[in-house]
């Protein structure tokens, strides 16, 4: 082999390494671009605009005389909702959230609907297993709250 093709062989590689470099970079931009990217809510924006309001939420939630305590449990295929019904009234409105970090299409909202011993039940296989973040959000007596806990099941 002469001098001169032991030249071009590098000049070859040097290339061909060029060439590798940008085919995965143009792959790796290609996969960011096809990556699915949700914002927490649709109406991102306005919540942001709405967070002090929410602060004052939780602060009237945690300032509350006997604390508020809800629970949640899995029964045959129920999730069965427990809040303090007789301290709130009857006045009591509001939902229930389910938000799923991972899938913004999995969300789900149901209004609350306590029966007599301050209970809901929603039949869990609405739900997907996996990670979930339950908000509660209500008004009772004229005032806003707000709750949240954790939930993971199934999976």
């Amino acid at each position: 082999m002469s001098a001169g093709d032991r030249g071009r062989s590098w000049a070859w590689g040097i290339i061909a390494g060029y060439v590798v470099f940008v085919a995965l970079t143009l792959t790796m931009v290609g996969i960011a671009f096809s990556m699915r990217v949700d914002l927490v809510s649709d109406d991102y924006y306005q919540r942001e605009m709405n967070h002090q309001q929410h602060i004052d939420r939780v602060a009237r939630t945690a300032a509350l005389p006997e604390g508020v305590e809800w629970t949640v449990s899995h029964q045959n295929g129920v999730f069965v909702f427990h809040l303090p019904a007789d301290h709130f009234g009857h006045d009591l409105a509001g939902q229930i959230h389910f938000y799923r970090p991972d899938n913004v299409d999995l969300d789900r909202a149901y209004d609350i609907s306590l029966d007599r011993t301050g209970e809901q039940h929603i039949a869990a296989d609405e739900l997907a297993p996996g990670h979930w973040r339950i908000r509660i959000e209500w008004t009772a007596q004229g005032l806003d709250y707000y709750s949240e806990r954790t939930l993971s099941f199934g999976a």
